[in-house]
């Protein structure tokens, strides 16, 4: 009797084989491609941290993180993760609050060795979008000042909360994750 579990156990080891990613999954590029197992993990454990909605006429997930605040007194500046699965895509959108008077499109500058460098959100495409998100993403990481322009061409300071560079660090690091490009 016992020797009957041999050959059974022996099949149930190679069937538990790790999963392969698929060849031509997604249809873009690799920094929006996602797979299967890092869907699961981001719907089953990191999307209970985000409020959740599915465009109707795409029908794709978008998820914006709860811990961010509401206010509309300061300049708040938060990335959104779209899951695209019926393409095994993910993309980083990156929206303002709902602060008044913030130019269009959005400029952000860093001061940098006495020299300011400009960050502009003048593409709205997927990649130019995960493009600024990442940059800002680099710019919050090496604790850069970061200030963002209003209509008149002020410029206001921004990031200075610490929940809100940590809120934009947490959804970038779940963006990298979701998409296997950490």
């Amino acid at each position: 009797m016992k020797y009957i579990w041999y050959p059974l156990m022996i099949i149930c080891f190679f069937a538990c084989d790790t999963p392969q990613p698929k060849k031509g999954g997604g249809q873009g590029e690799k920094i929006f491609r996602t797979t299967d197992p890092s869907r699961l993990y981001f719907r089953n454990i990191r999307s209970t941290h985000y409020y959740h909605e599915r465009d109707v006429a795409t029908d794709m997930d978008i998820y914006r993180l709860r811990r961010y605040s509401r206010t509309s007194k300061r300049p708040i500046v938060m990335p959104v993760i779209v899951n695209n699965w019926l393409q095994d895509e993910a993309y980083m959108l990156v929206e303002p609050n709902g602060y008044k008077g913030l130019a269009d499109p959005l400029h952000i500058q860093v001061e940098k060795d006495t020299s300011i460098q400009p960050l502009v959100l003048s593409n709205p495409t997927k990649k130019g979008q995960y493009e600024f998100a990442a940059q800002l993403y680099s710019l919050l990481k090496d604790k850069e000042s970061l200030e963002v322009k209003t209509e008149e061409g002020d410029f206001i300071s921004i990031f200075n909360n610490m929940d809100d560079k940590n809120n934009f660090l947490t959804v970038m690091k779940d963006y990298y994750r979701l998409t296997e490009s950490y």
